[in-house]
């Protein structure tokens, strides 16, 4: 009796085990698939960025009384409004990718926003999109 109830309970074990490794396996095929989103991401925030820096420096040239704080205010402004301008694509992008469909939006965005076809960005941004970084994701679990 307690051989058969312990062959059970590894039995649920198991199954329990398999079900985790699908998941897993799932994730990791999602985000492996959404990795082909990574460079028109990253050309994309590079392109924006570049456009804000150019903004920037216009700006702050004509007003040369400004303080280092001020000055860094703007600097903070321009990135939030590129990150605020950027969130809606990157997110269609990002799950557009990893849902395996993204061929089309990612080549029209390239085609969008000149962002060139051979796949490879641009110069890489001073300051990246932190959720680009093609890492896969970490997703925590309880410890039961």
């Amino acid at each position: 009796a307690a051989l058969a109830e312990n062959l059970a309970h590894r039995a649920r074990e198991a199954q329990g085990a398999e079900a985790l490794i699908r998941e897993e396996v799932e994730a990791f095929r999602s985000w492996k698939d959404g990795l082909v989103a990574v460079p028109t991401i990253r050309a994309l925030v590079d392109r924006f960025t570049h456009a804000a820096r150019a903004e920037e420096a216009d700006l702050l040239s004509s007003l040369p009384s400004l303080g280092e704080r001020e000055r860094t205010r703007v600097r903070a402004s321009m990135d939030a409004l590129v990150h605020k301008l950027l969130h809606s694509p990157l997110t269609a992008l990002r799950r557009a990718g990893s849902e395996g469909d993204g061929v089309e939006l990612i080549s029209a965005t390239r085609r969008l926003f000149e962002l060139g076809t051979d796949g490879t960005p641009p110069k890489a941004a001073e300051t990246p999109d932190p959720e680009a970084s093609g890492r896969p994701p970490v997703r925590r679990r309880d410890a039961s």
